[in-house]
C-alpha cells in the first residue's frame, strides 16, 4: 500500500514536470475533449497534451513549484546540463527530464499582468494551429507572442496569415508590469505590406 502511494507522488510529479515543459511559463487553458472526457492541456501555441484530470487542481494552484524550481535552479551548461526523474520499475515506468533549456519553465517567478485593454499591434504572424486557431505573433522587434484568433470570419484570417508582410493585427491584449504584451485575442488583420507585383517593362 505504501509503495504504492509512493509511486503514485512519483508519478504525479512526473506529469506536472512534463505540463510545465508543454505550458512553457505562458498562459494556458484546460479543456475536455472527445467522447472520453479527456482533459487536455492547451498552450500557447494551441497545441494539446492530455493531463489526469485529478492533478488540474495541483497544477492551477502551483503547490509544486517552489520544489521543481529548487530541482531545475542548480542547471548550468557545461555543468549540470540535465535533470532526471523516473517512477516505476523494469515493467512499469515514467520519466520525465528538465534540461538547461528548459530551467526558465520552472522558474518562481511569475507574469503578472496587470491590465487586459484593446489594442493595435505591427507584427507578423509565424504560426497556426488551424483547429484551435491558435499560434504565435511576432513584434517587429522579434519579440513572439501566444495569440488565439476569436473573430468571426476564421477562413479570411487562414489566408491572412499565408501572407508573408508585415499587419497589423486588432486584439484584445494582455499586459504584464513592464507593460509587455503577453498574450492576445485577436478579431481582426490588416496586411500593411503590399506583395511586390512583377510588372513588365512598356515596349517601345
Amino acid at each position: 500500500m505504501a509503495k504504492d502511494s509512493v509511486k503514485w507522488v512519483l508519478g504525479s510529479i512526473v506529469k506536472i514536470i512534463q505540463a510545465k515543459k508543454h505550458i512553457k511559463n505562458h498562459p494556458y487553458e484546460v479543456a475536455v475533449k472527445g467522447n472520453n472526457n479527456n482533459v487536455v492541456i492547451i498552450n500557447g501555441e494551441g497545441n494539446n497534451l492530455e493531463f489526469p484530470h485529478e492533478l488540474v487542481p495541483l497544477l492551477r494552484t502551483k503547490k509544486l513549484d517552489s520544489e521543481l524550481h529548487k530541482i531545475a535552479k542548480p542547471l548550468a551548461q557545461g555543468r549540470i546540463d540535465s535533470v532526471e526523474l523516473r517512477s516505476g520499475d523494469l515493467t512499469e515506468s515514467i520519466e520525465a527530464s528538465i534540461s538547461v533549456g528548459e530551467r526558465e519553465y520552472f522558474s518562481v517567478e511569475e507574469v503578472a499582468t496587470i491590465i487586459t485593454k484593446e489594442s493595435t499591434l505591427d507584427g507578423f504572424l509565424e504560426s497556426i494551429n488551424k483547429e484551435t486557431r491558435r499560434g504565435t505573433f511576432h513584434l517587429r522587434n522579434g519579440r513572439g507572442i501566444p495569440y488565439h484568433y476569436k473573430g468571426e470570419n476564421p477562413t479570411s484570417f487562414f489566408l491572412d496569415f499565408g501572407y508573408a508582410g508585415l499587419v497589423r493585427v486588432s486584439c484584445m491584449a494582455s499586459f504584464d508590469s513592464d507593460l509587455q504584451p503577453i498574450k492576445l485575442d485577436i478579431f481582426s488583420v490588416d496586411k500593411l505590406q503590399r506583395p511586390m507585383l512583377y510588372e513588365p517593362l512598356d515596349e517601345d
